[in-house]
Protein backbone atom coordinates (compact mmCIF):
# COMPACT_ATOMS: atom_id res chain seq x y z
CA UNK A 1 0.00 0.00 0.00
CA UNK A 2 3.30 2.52 0.84
CA UNK A 3 4.28 1.76 -2.55
CA UNK A 4 1.24 2.59 -4.26
CA UNK A 5 1.11 -0.89 -5.53
CA UNK A 6 -2.33 -1.25 -4.80
CA UNK A 7 -5.52 -0.31 -3.34
CA UNK A 8 -6.98 -1.31 -0.44
CA UNK A 9 -10.98 -1.44 -0.85
CA UNK A 10 -14.27 -2.66 0.39
CA UNK A 11 -15.44 -6.05 -1.11
CA UNK A 12 -19.13 -6.22 -2.75
CA UNK A 13 -22.08 -6.15 -1.25
CA UNK A 14 -22.88 -9.73 -0.41
CA UNK A 15 -19.30 -11.44 -0.89
CA UNK A 16 -16.81 -12.63 1.21
CA UNK A 17 -13.17 -11.98 0.42
CA UNK A 18 -11.37 -14.84 -0.58
CA UNK A 19 -9.36 -16.44 2.30
CA UNK A 20 -5.32 -17.33 1.32
CA UNK A 21 -2.54 -19.45 2.87
CA UNK A 22 1.25 -18.61 3.32
CA UNK A 23 3.05 -21.98 2.24
CA UNK A 24 6.62 -22.26 3.38
CA UNK A 25 9.01 -24.53 2.04
CA UNK A 26 13.17 -25.81 1.99
CA UNK A 27 15.10 -26.25 -1.21
CA UNK A 28 18.23 -28.73 -0.87
CA UNK A 29 20.99 -29.14 -3.24
CA UNK A 30 21.61 -32.80 -4.54
CA UNK A 31 24.22 -33.46 -1.87
CA UNK A 32 21.00 -32.73 1.08
CA UNK A 33 22.69 -29.69 2.32
CA UNK A 34 20.11 -26.33 2.23
CA UNK A 35 20.22 -24.42 -0.49
CA UNK A 36 17.24 -22.09 -0.11
CA UNK A 37 14.02 -20.98 2.05
CA UNK A 38 11.08 -20.66 -0.23
CA UNK A 39 7.15 -19.06 0.75
CA UNK A 40 4.22 -18.67 -1.67
CA UNK A 41 1.06 -16.97 -0.97
CA UNK A 42 -1.73 -19.01 -1.61
CA UNK A 43 -5.56 -18.48 -2.70
CA UNK A 44 -8.16 -20.27 -0.98
CA UNK A 45 -9.84 -21.20 -4.24
CA UNK A 46 -12.35 -24.06 -2.92
CA UNK A 47 -14.10 -20.74 -1.36
CA UNK A 48 -14.30 -19.37 -4.95
CA UNK A 49 -17.80 -19.23 -7.25
CA UNK A 50 -17.03 -18.72 -10.94
CA UNK A 51 -18.84 -15.76 -12.24
CA UNK A 52 -18.29 -14.20 -8.81
CA UNK A 53 -14.87 -14.21 -8.11
CA UNK A 54 -13.07 -15.61 -11.25
CA UNK A 55 -14.18 -15.62 -14.73
CA UNK A 56 -11.48 -17.97 -16.07
CA UNK A 57 -9.91 -20.65 -14.44
CA UNK A 58 -6.42 -20.10 -13.75
CA UNK A 59 -4.02 -20.98 -10.63
CA UNK A 60 -2.42 -17.73 -9.10
CA UNK A 61 0.69 -18.18 -6.37
CA UNK A 62 2.50 -15.02 -5.30
CA UNK A 63 6.20 -14.67 -4.42
CA UNK A 64 7.48 -12.72 -1.19
CA UNK A 65 9.68 -10.53 -3.06
CA UNK A 66 6.33 -10.00 -5.46
CA UNK A 67 4.68 -8.79 -2.36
Amino acid sequence: INNGTWKLVEPPLGTKPIGCMWVFMNKYKVGGSLEKHKSSLLEKGFASKEGVDYLETLSSKEKWVTI
